[in-house]
């Protein structure tokens, strides 16, 4: 299995030796990664993220829907989005992740926020 640090996020965890050789996901046909959404504690985390985010960053919580198959090794349909398929098996492998990072650095998600607002409203006026 990969390496990890207790409690903390690593940038990249290496998959087992042999993992996505073979059955390529098996019955389900590929791998689905789990979805976790990196979070800013802002009272733990002050650093910035401008040269990289999961050193910074440690948190992360689970968000089933941001799972989604990202290696396929078989036809299959996809939903709009990628984030499922119509396999009816899932395989999961623990190594395998996939970061969304919306609530990482909570200043540039108000920024980001702001500045989308801000548009729309420029919008609603011109009509």
């Amino acid at each position: 299995m990969g390496r990890r640090r207790k409690g903390r996020l690593r940038q990249c965890w290496k998959a087992p030796e042999g993992a996505l050789k073979g059955n390529g996901g098996g019955a389900a046909g590929g791998y689905t990664a789990l979805g976790l959404e990196i979070v800013h504690l802002r009272d733990q985390e002050p650093d910035g993220i401008e040269n990289g985010i999961l050193g910074p960053r440690r948190h992360a919580q689970v968000a089933h829907y941001y799972s989604k198959p990202c290696i396929i090794s078989k036809p299959t349909r996809l939903s709009r989005g990628g984030h499922y398929s119509e396999n009816n098996k899932l395989n999961v492998p623990d190594f395998l992740y996939m970061f969304h990072m919306k609530y990482c650095d909570y200043d540039l998600f108000v920024d980001t926020a702001n500045r989308r607002n801000s548009f729309v409203e420029e919008q609603q006026k011109v009509g």
